[in-house]
Formats: structure tokens, sequence, C-alpha cells
């Protein structure tokens, strides 16, 4: 917060965290009821800091004119809930986007990918200059993303995964 306080806007600013994967390591002034070094832990940290984040920019003057992108770059390996636990479910990821001013409402349920973001985000920019992107805005009516996994590229849509397993090079 104290960083993005002092930087001169517009201004683009990004965080990636690795406190949710192995060895889930935990900064030993952490206070949590849960002592034991595992995912829910870690990911419990996790949104207490985005909380404390949040709670600490929230009255910032730059606050309302900003957008936020919170994402992961893939699922937990242990799937607890049913509609998660196929092809599809198992790669599907958070995605939140919100305006400080709260003038985004809504959820989508169309399939999207992470190279969506940038080309949502220039729309919600009103960026209408020319820009060359593999993804689509996400808010499209465009329901579907393109995965190259284990040597096997696959089309996913809403109705089912379309694989070309016979690709040769």
């Amino acid at each position: 917060a104290d960083n993005l306080n002092a930087t001169k806007e517009p201004f683009f600013s990004t965080f990636f965290s690795l406190s949710s994967h192995p060895p889930y390591v935990l900064p030993k002034n952490y206070k949590n009821k849960n002592t034991e070094k595992n995912i829910l832990a870690t990911i419990k940290y996790s949104d207490d800091c985005m909380r404390n984040f949040f709670n600490e920019i929230k009255n910032k003057k730059w606050f309302k004119n900003t957008i936020f992108v919170i994402t992961a770059d893939h699922t937990s390996p242990s799937q607890y809930i049913k509609k998660y636990k196929n092809p599809i479910g198992r790669y599907a990821i958070p995605l939140i986007i919100f305006k400080g001013d709260s003038s985004l409402q809504g959820e989508r349920q169309n399939i999207v990918q992470q190279i969506d973001i940038m080309p949502t985000i220039l729309e919600l920019l009103g960026y209408n200059k020319p820009f060359f992107a593999f993804g689509k805005s996400m808010l499209s009516e465009e329901s579907w993303a393109l995965s190259f996994l284990q040597n096997e590229y696959s089309f996913i849509t809403k109705n089912g995964i379309l694989s070309n397993k016979a690709e040769h090079y």
C-alpha cells in the first residue's frame, strides 16, 4: 500500500504470491489458530493479507479509479466439490475483476482464460486503438478457451472439450 501511494498515476502494479504452494511457509510473526503447515493455513494467511491491504487502501484517492484483478495461476490438486472433479472444472480458477468505485457489478459464467485479462482491461478502460492479443474480452458473449497440456491441444466450451491427440511434429 505504501508503494502504491507513492506511485505517480496512472500506474500498473502486480503482486504474485507463492505462499499457498509447498512447503507452505508462513511468516514467523503470523498468528493463526491453525499452526499446521498446509494449504488451508496459507490460504487463510493470503486472505488476511488481502483484507489488510484493501482496508489500508480503500480510502486512498486513487482507489475509486483503479481496476483490480485477482486470480490464480492454477487450481489446487485437491478437489472437494463435485463441480470441479472433471476435465473442465479441474482447471477452473477464481477470477475477480472489480473497480474501486463499485461500478462493475454482476457475475459472468462464460469460459475464459488468463490471456483474456488484457483485452478485458483495455475494454474497461475504453481503449479504442488497435492492439494485438491472443485473448478476447471477457465482457463479450464468447465462451471458450484453448489449452495445451501434456502435448495435447484442447478447445473448451460449456458443452465439452474437443482434443487433438494425434498431433505429430
